[in-house]
């Protein structure tokens, strides 16, 4: 009996030396199908520093995530490909990291900056029409006209088109309200489209003219100068502000703003009170129940007035142009008391963009682009290569974005040579600068894209800027170009 114990224990013995034998060799058979994928933390190529926030993706020959991030990772031997993303710099793609069983693979990314100002892509809408100012909806949409009006994706593919009447050369607009309502004046008549693409409203007669792009209140009243054909026989003799209901196109009220034969209405600014400026041979300031009064009259004088910009404490600041006797001037005014605090006179043609800097500069452009301060007086002027400049918008990043073209008989509109400037805003220096047709005033998205019109519309990488966070840091204040104060 104890020899068969003793037998049965040797059996037990040797079959456990087996399962143990066998056990390793799986073990050892498993280790030798997976290898090790080791990532270094990203470093700028030119400087070696490390760049932060990065997202690291190794994805399997399915293109499928199967880790991220850096450090060592054990993988199953074979092909995958590594995705480095960092804001401000160029995807690092490698798509050859072989893992070899039993090894170790280390990769270092090195990041290359994106070259700020170059294409990401472009959009062409009529071939060979320049494109108007840009405005960029709540959801990322683009839109702008040129004899229609369009809605494009970030990603630069078309959303939808929306025809206008024949004939159509040029849209006044757009300006976009909460609900990506679209508005834009053209051929005498004031659009609403809605954000698919379809046509809310249309106001306009045969007597109404309006070439001039409308402004949103606060509460989604939509405001902008109508020239009226009073007497019915072809000539317009008449001005009114229209306060309009967004929803159907109603007037809420009018109210006139001059019967002068030279009658010349311009564009409509929006204090924080709800107070409307309007700007022509005449400067008028309006309530929001459409009692208004004239605030500078220089229709003697053959004046007309560029839109408006809002400063800080309360100030309004506007150019007036007297062509006949070739002389600008640039004001400021009080928008509590309503009385003028300073008038210069400046060296300009003509002046058609204000913003308004941190510090309380005024940025103007036209003939140049000049910066004053708070007092009127010069800081820097910056000429560039072309005749004249399209309204400014401010980055914060402390660069001016600006449009310029050449200055031909047909308008600025039909010019085909054009530069967008980076302006330091310092000291009035070129940071870089991109060619192409007549440009528009640029427009910044909130991903950083800079977006201008030329005879297409074009998506400029701009790194990480972002609109200045000023009282008026561009033209009509807001991306979405409604034209009021914040």
């Amino acid at each position: 009996m104890k020899r068969l114990s003793f037998l049965f224990l040797i059996i037990v013995l040797i079959l456990t030396l087996v399962a143990c034998s066998d056990s390793g060799g799986e073990n050892e058979n498993s280790s030798l199908q997976t290898g090790v994928l080791c990532i270094k933390n990203p470093v700028e190529e030119a400087t070696k520093n490390q760049v932060d926030n990065t997202t690291i993706e190794i994805k399997d020959e399915n293109n499928k995530v199967v880790v991220e991030g850096v450090g060592e990772h054990t993988l199953t031997a074979g092909t995958y490909k590594v995705v480095v993303t960092a804001s401000g710099y160029e995807d690092w793609v490698n798509n050859e990291c072989n893992v070899v069983a039993g090894q170790t693979l280390t990769i270092s990314p090195e990041l290359i900056p994106e070259e700020i100002g170059a294409v990401e892509w472009e959009f062409t809408g009529s071939e060979g029409k320049l494109v108007s100012d840009v405005a960029v909806g709540s959801d990322g949409t683009i839109y702008f006209g040129d004899d229609n009006l369009y809605a494009v994706n970030p990603d630069g593919s078309e959303k939808w088109v929306y025809q206008t009447e024949a004939g159509t050369k040029y849209i006044y607009g757009p300006v976009i309200d909460n609900d990506n309502t679209v508005y834009f004046a053209a051929r005498d008549k004031l659009y609403a489209i809605n954000s698919d693409g379809s046509e809310k409203w249309i106001l306009g007669t045969e007597v109404m003219s309006t070439n001039q792009t409308p402004a949103i209140g606060e509460d989604g009243t939509i405001y902008t100068t109508f020239n009226l054909d009073t007497n019915d026989n072809g000539i317009v003799d008449q001005g009114f502000l229209y306060a309009i209901n967004p929803e159907d196109g109603s007037k809420k009220w009018s109210y006139e703003l001059s019967n002068d034969s030279n009658l010349y209405t311009s564009s409509v600014t929006i204090g924080s009170d709800g107070a409307i400026y309007v700007t022509g041979f005449s400067l008028y300031v309006v309530n929001p129940d459409g009692i208004g009064k004239v605030l500078i009259d220089k229709s003697s004088g053959n004046y007309w007035y560029s839109p408006p910009a809002i400063g800080a404490n309360n100030t309004l600041y506007v150019s007036m142009n007297d062509y006949d006797n070739n002389v600008t001037r640039l004001g400021a005014i009080d928008m509590e008391d309503q009385t003028l605090k300073w008038d210069i006179k400046v060296d300009e043609e003509y002046i058609i963009g204000i913003a308004i800097g941190e510090d309380g500069t005024i940025y103007t452009s036209g003939t140049n682009l000049s910066a004053r301060n708070p007092d009127g007086s010069i800081k820097w002027t910056f000429s560039g290569r072309m005749d004249l400049f399209t309204p400014l918008t401010l980055g914060n990043d402390g660069l001016i974005y600006i449009g310029s073209g050449i200055n031909i008989e047909d308008g600025y509109e039909n010019s085909k040579i054009g530069i967008m400037y980076a302006i330091n805003a310092e000291d009035g220096t070129e940071e870089w600068s991109f060619v192409a047709a007549g440009m528009s005033s640029p427009v910044i998205a909130n991903d950083g894209t800079i977006y201008a019109g030329s005879d297409y519309l074009y998506a400029l990488e701009g790194g990480n800027v972002n609109l200045a966070d000023t009282p008026w840091p561009m033209y009509r204040n807001n991306i979405r170009r409604t034209n009021g104060a914040n």
